[in-house]
């Protein structure tokens, strides 16, 4: 499993080995492999060099570099099987109990299948260098060969595979088995243990450090960096960006004259133009905003070990998106919304296309802010410091990094920036370290508050006194899936574990219903990109996406129904439409893989919690929330108020399980709404008020 994720599977059929561990056999194996993993990436990289002398080798690739990447190909799947064996076979040690006598067996063992990752990692990313820089290689490499055994797209399936963040879990347990007995290992390597000694060539601290680096990469995608594509679609903005800009110029005198004309009244034909020009600024604005801040870890994450060469272009390309963000605000703004009316007109906002009111102020705001100019300021540095350093590779003579050079050199923005007093440069930088200190101390606050809510969550979550009421009982589960719709949400309550006693209010835990793989393709939702990623689990009958203390994941129905109490929420469908019953089902499967949120803070994006999940995913439903210290939350209670038979609730109950009884089941006769709104207590009566519902409508 450790090593189908960081290679994934070319499409192949693999025999089912019958493999006797043989540990010693397998060092020596390893060794040999490490060795011709060495040869095989310093090829690679002669083969890239070569490539990118050879002029049309980017556009079409000669029938002898179509030799040498299948012969690299099949260096790369050569290796792959074996070290896919090594991995599978001593997977198992990385979480075996430690004893006395089998510690050093176990860790030799935990040792191999960990080393036999780490060099699929290096052979992933060596390959992916070559095929992510050279397009026509990259298309070679993707072509079924029969004779040698390749599939259609084996290269999308590694990639595919190594997105899959559960199989990443394993890799990372892996090193952190191998960290935590370091000081052994150690001694074992300087008592001259010679698989020890074979194992970590370069001692134990030090490959470690290697598996720390790798891990990192891996983690921050440098396998999918298209550092080629990336540069021709900047390419072509830049050069798009400055076609406008240059047509913003001579159209602006005819708009201002015409809304002179008709004393400050902007006709329909005049709306027009300016209505284009915000568009095509907007459309360059979100792809040059995509490209900056794809590779702004380049610049901003030195902990993450970037190759050289992949820092500089990283860097280069995310600075001149953003020198070119900066330039085409200002044109627009000197040319276009300088002209009276204009700015007020598109400060109105355009619901239509999700333009809010006041957006071209808050634009203005944005490229005013102190961080955006000092990461302008840090990129330019880190530039032209990276390209000095680059001089002995020969990359200082890139076409791309050749052209950026001159794009700088000729952007007013950047002048402006380079040729800033010292004074006012000494000003900015103290405002811009005053807001840092704030935000470190706001940062500080919350990182305290993750790392304690963390501890004591996952402490008190081991804590389970019996199992829940409709736990393990087929009658339950039937009748349940019975009155499940995609789209429904649930609430849970579980008395019998330590959490929910530390959760405000009745409920202590929400999720929403997805469906299975049937009623995706009903909604016509199946093919979509995020959701096809879990075809396999929803075919398999995980139906529920729930944020537990160990991510956010699909779960089956079995397993959610540990539980005594249970609360089925529909949309309203004259409230909330079915467009957005598909959009919540859509976002709920993008928060897959997201860390928990151990800061219970609604504002953040990257980690979530159950309640969290809820408000992420019906993003129309005014929900309510609290501010406790500096984060806004969002508790499962206050997602149960917002259901009820009256008018004003966008939701409706369509069960209610109190203790293991169904108390209200319209479908069944029973219509008992009153325990639950009497368990939610004055929250219920004071959460909605009048007309909310309606206002929902509305909007």
């Amino acid at each position: 499993c450790l090593a189908v994720v960081l290679v994934g599977q070319p499409g192949t059929t693999f025999p089912a080995w019958q493999h006797t561990v043989d540990p010693a056999a397998d060092v020596s194996q390893l060794v040999a492999l490490r060795e011709a993993g060495q040869t095989f990436r310093a090829g690679i990289l002669r083969l890239g060099r070569a490539m990118w002398e050879s002029p049309g080798t980017n556009a079409v690739l000669p029938v002898a570099g179509h030799e040498r990447v299948r012969q690299a190909q099949a260096q790369y799947y050569r290796l792959r099987e074996p070290l896919f064996r090594l991995a599978f076979s001593h997977a198992s040690a990385i979480v075996q109990r430690l004893e006395g006598a089998n510690r050093r067996a176990t860790l030799v063992r935990a040792s191999i299948s960990t080393l036999a990752s780490l060099e699929l990692v290096k052979n992933l990313h060596a390959a992916a260098a070559l095929l992510n820089d050279h397009p026509p290689a990259r298309k070679v490499w993707n072509q079924a060969d029969p004779g040698r055994g390749f599939p259609a797209n084996s290269w999308e399936m590694s990639l595919e595979a190594a997105r899959n963040t559960r199989y990443r879990d394993l890799f990372r347990a892996g090193h952190q088995r191998l960290a935590d007995h370091v000081s052994y290992l150690e001694r074992l390597w300087k008592a001259e243990d010679q698989q020890v000694r074979a194992l970590f060539p370069d001692t134990v601290t030090r490959t470690l450090e290697d598996i720390e680096q790798r891990k990192s990469l891996l983690e921050a995608g440098l396998a999918e960096e298209h550092f080629v594509e990336d540069e021709q679609v900047l390419d072509e903005l830049v050069e798009e960006s400055k076609r406008l800009r240059a047509y913003w110029r001579t159209e602006a005198p005819t708009l201002r004259t015409a809304i002179e004309r008709d004393h400050g009244l902007i006709r329909g034909d005049v709306r027009l133009l300016v209505y284009q020009a915000e568009k095509d600024y907007l459309g360059l604005r979100r792809e040059l905003y995509q490209l900056a801040f794809t590779h702004l870890p380049k610049l901003t994450r030195q902990d993450i070990p970037y190759p050289p060469e992949a820092r500089l272009r990283g860097v280069a390309i995310s600075l001149l998106s953003a020198l070119t963000l900066y330039e085409n605000a200002q044109e627009l703004h000197s040319t276009v919304l300088s002209i009276p009316g204009v700015r007020a007109l598109l400060n109105e906002g355009d619901p239509t296309r999700g333009i809010p009111p006041r957006f071209w102020d808050d634009i203005q705001k944005e490229f005013a802010r102190i961080q955006y100019r000092s990461l302008a300021e840090e990129g330019l540095a880190a530039f032209d410091r990276l390209s000095a350093q680059s001089v002995e590779s020969g990359m200082e003579q890139d076409p791309f990094l050749v052209y950026v050079r001159s794009e700088i050199d000729a952007a007013p923005t950047a002048k402006a920036i380079r040729s800033e007093s010292l004074l006012k440069k000494i000003r900015r930088t103290l405002r811009y370290y005053t807001l840092r200190v704030r935000d470190f101390f706001r940062g500080g606050l919350s990182k305290g508050k993750f790392e304690v809510s963390k501890g004591f969550g996952t402490l008190v979550g081991l804590v389970e006194l019996r199992k829940g009421k409709l736990y393990g009982q087929a009658h339950w589960e039937r009748f349940v899936q019975s009155r499940l719709q995609p789209g429904d949400i649930l609430l849970e309550k579980t008395p019998f574990r330590l959490t929910d006693q530390f959760i405000p209010g009745h409920f202590g835990h929400a999720a929403l219903y997805v469906g299975g793989e049937e009623d995706l393709r009903g909604l016509g939702l199946i093919h979509e990109e995020v959701i096809g990623h879990h075809r396999t689990e929803s075919a398999g009958g995980a139906t529920i996406v729930e944020a537990l203390r160990t991510g956010t994941q699909l779960s089956p129905l079995e397993h959610f129904l540990n539980i005594d109490d249970l609360a089925v929420l529909r949309p309203k469908r004259t409230v909330i439409p079915d467009t957005e019953v598909q959009e919540a089902i859509r976002l709920a499967f993008s928060h897959l893989g997201k860390q928990y949120d151990f800061n219970f803070d609604t504002n953040t994006w990257d980690s979530i919690v159950c309640s969290e999940l809820i408000f992420q995913t019906y993003v129309r439903v005014p929900w309510n929330y609290d501010k406790v210290l500096s984060s806004y939350t969002i508790s499962p209670d206050d997602i149960a108020v917002f259901a009820g038979s009256g008018e004003e609730r966008p939701f409706e109950l369509v069960t209610f399980i109190h203790d293991g009884q169904v108390i209200h089941d319209p479908s069944a006769g029973l219509h008992n709404e009153e325990l639950y709104i009497r368990l939610l207590g004055d929250h219920y009566a004071n959460s909605m008020p009048a007309g909310q519902a309606a206002r929902m409508v509305s909007r």
